[in-house]
């Protein structure tokens, strides 16, 4: 059990947000979840660790409709908010409308489901090939749902209804053992971006960030640990590593960063961990990023070589 994430049942704000599992499996690829306009207020009442359990309903844009359990799928820990101007969904990309436009950003997710089996490839790779590919996936993702007749037998009222709702656990006091039950020891994580690396280049009128520099490549788990089991934890431009500084606490910890600019990847691209990816400390990713086209790596490794002798030097 990830006791650490069940004592935040206790203090956080607890959330319910209901949708297709055809959107809960981009959730799953991308580390976000969207809201529609109408619930803005509710989307900027969001903090830093609320928690919100992810309820999926039937299908909506398969036909003919595969039988999927429905019920509570996930969860995720609040990292951030923000806005976003691109179509992800499903439903997004058949209307070609941003009909989800407030995102919430989780920094951790937890998912109930078979999702070691789940293909590792965008949403719009999936559509590509076909409905029988996204009814695999969904029938992985919802595998282990805890049910409504289940949270029924538990003492548990969570509303079906609503795309985002709030929870009290003092009225679902069974909540935190179902949930605890489908953890067990193994549960899937997608690390979402650090605050040091969104790039606020202009604010909307509710404060949102507008160009977030991480992308779902860079989040992807599989990918990220392949690119460090071949190229190591430590930072590829200036050589920084976290654990010789901050011992085991820093054991591992690195981001990655995506070579391909977004816009040369098109839907039938396929990533390559050890090629498209690189590790980066923090400050030298977003270094990379401060100028638009971004930095390559090589450009930033010549910019610093200098002052990076001297500090070893010196």
């Amino acid at each position: 059990m990830h006791q650490t994430l069940i004592d935040l049942f206790d203090t956080s704000i607890l959330k319910k947000l209901t949708g297709p599992p055809e959107h809960w499996l981009t959730t799953f690829h991308t580390g976000f979840w969207g809201l529609e306009k109408k619930h803005h207020d509710k989307w900027r009442k969001l903090k830093e660790n609320d928690i919100c359990l992810f309820h999926s309903t039937d299908t909506v844009y398969l036909y003919p409709k595969p039988k999927i359990s429905k019920g509570i799928i996930g969860l995720g820990v609040v990292g951030s908010t923000n806005k976003k101007d691109t179509l992800e969904w499903i439903g997004e990309i058949q209307s070609t409308q941003n009909q989800w436009p407030y995102l919430i950003n989780f920094k951790e997710l937890f998912w109930f489901g078979l999702t070691s089996k789940i293909e590792n490839e965008t949403i719009r790779a999936k559509i590509a090939k076909g409905n029988q590919r996204l009814a695999e996936d969904i029938l992985y993702l919802s595998d282990k749902a805890i049910s409504f007749n289940e949270m029924d037998q538990h003492d548990c009222r969570i509303p079906a209804q609503g795309s985002i709702s709030d929870l009290s656990i003092a009225s679902n006091p069974g909540l935190k053992l179902l949930v605890s039950s489908r953890l067990g020891d193994s549960f899937s994580f997608t690390e979402q971006y650090d605050p040091s690396e969104v790039e606020k280049t202009h604010q909307s009128k509710e404060g949102a960030v507008k160009t977030i520099t991480v992308n779902s490549y860079e989040r992807d788990k599989n990918a990220r640990q392949e690119c460090i089991k071949v190229h190591g934890a430590k930072c590829q431009i200036c050589e920084f590593d976290f654990s010789k500084i901050y011992g085991q606490i820093g054991d591992g910890f690195i981001h990655v960063h995506h070579k391909v600019p977004l816009s040369e990847i098109g839907e039938e691209y396929f990533l390559d961990p050890i090629n498209d990816l690189v590790p980066v400390c923090p400050n030298c990713h977003a270094m990379i990023h401060r100028r638009k086209p971004v930095f390559t790596v090589e450009e930033l490794k010549r910019l610093i070589a200098p002052k990076a002798k001297s500090c070893r030097e010196g």
